[in-house]
């Protein structure tokens, strides 16, 4: 009895522990998962969702179900007939959601009517985009409508023209006649392209993500995966400043470590402070020509300025992402470590990170004279 009231109490102290642990992640996550899983041109860091994946993987059943010809996808055209075919509640969770994408990007796929086609006559959208259930919904009770379900596209095709039976309404014969026949080699394009790749799919799945004008700074060619990171947390107020912790209840000093002048924000970290825009100067002399101290945002669109060509912006944009990589560590060590760096030292380590990087470019040897 004593034993099995200990381990009630244990297990209702570690549920305790747990739920307190999640509430503190929580406060500390800065940015959400679902901002995180997108493309870099969207905002995040290129890893796919599951969503995404899931995505991906529905539109390559879809199609390969449309355009593939072997036993499997037979088998499913004989016992769902379509992809936009109305099922009942005895579907299968799968093929519900199968259908769910399908119909959603409908709008991508441009059919091909082949002699042999084996797209569903009345509930594929094969005529010019739509399918003949639309086409004739004012029809709907006609004679000419039975049996057309199960059927496919070769039923009224006769040696490579159309063969429509009689007794359809004209406005639908007139349409169907204008569809070409042709000798693709599959059924169906995806916007007019016969080649499809995994990147395509999620390139659908994230078409109306906003685009960053941003991204190209933080993650530009040549980019080191290390520096590019802290500069994309940097850029979406990633990082746990302390304004940031005292807006979630944590607390925390709010000035900042480096001037003891002015409260602690990514904009004034990264580039107000005189600590850290000595930094960027002793590495960019030309932001010495600025009137302002420049945020983040304002130092990225003044290296495309000063720029030449894509090799200097890209080399710039290596030095501010590794300047806010080292400008973060030095703060840390500071608060935690207790080691002081000036910003001579902090300059010193940034050159000889990019240096290193440097040496891995085609041209990187004639970007040297940059450094100073």
């Amino acid at each position: 009895m004593v034993q099995s009231t200990f381990v009630k109490y244990l297990d209702r102290l570690c549920s305790r522990f747990l739920y307190s642990r999640d509430i503190a992640a929580k406060k500390l996550r800065l940015i959400a998962w679902k901002d995180t899983c997108i493309p870099k041109i969207n905002g995040g860091i290129g890893l796919p969702s599951f969503d995404a994946l899931n995505f991906t993987f529905s539109c390559s059943i879809i199609w390969r179900f449309i355009n593939d010809s072997n036993l499997l996808f037979c088998c499913w055209r004989n016992l769902y007939t379509s992809l936009w075919f109305p099922h009942n509640k005895g579907s299968s969770m799968f093929w519900n959601k199968i259908s769910v994408i399908a119909a959603q990007i409908k709008h991508c796929l441009n059919f091909r009517i082949l002699p042999n086609s084996h797209h569903s006559l009345f509930w594929d959208p094969w005529c010019h985009g739509n399918s003949i259930s639309e086409l004739a919904v004012s029809n709907l009770g006609g004679c000419w409508l039975d049996n057309l379900n199960k059927n496919s596209v070769s039923t009224i095709l006769l040696n490579g023209s159309w063969n429509l039976p009689y007794g359809w309404p004209y406005a639908l014969t007139t349409i169907i006649n204008s569809v070409p026949i042709s000798n693709a080699a599959t059924g169906c394009f995806w916007s007019y392209s016969e080649k499809v790749t995994n990147k395509i799919f999620r390139k659908e799945f994230y078409i109306h993500y906003s685009v960053m004008d941003w991204y190209h700074f933080v993650w530009h060619k040549h980019s080191a995966i290390r520096y590019s990171a802290f500069g994309w947390l940097a850029v979406k107020n990633g990082l746990k400043t302390a304004d940031i912790l005292i807006r979630r209840g944590i607390t925390v000093n709010p000035l900042c470590i480096f001037c003891l002048m002015s409260n602690e924000s990514h904009s004034h970290l990264f580039f107000e402070c005189d600590y850290s825009f000595k930094i960027l100067c002793a590495l960019i002399p030309q932001a010495h020509s600025l009137l302002l101290r420049p945020n983040i945002h304002q130092m990225f669109y003044f290296l495309d300025d000063i720029s030449d060509s894509s090799e200097f912006l890209n080399f710039y944009c290596l030095v501010v992402n590794t300047a806010i990589y080292y400008t973060w560590r030095a703060r840390n060590d500071r608060i935690f470590g207790n080691k002081i760096d000036c910003h001579t030292t902090v300059v010193r380590k940034i050159k000889y990170a990019v240096l290193a990087k440097l040496g891995r470019w085609k041209n990187g040897s004639n970007l040297l004279h940059l450094l100073g």
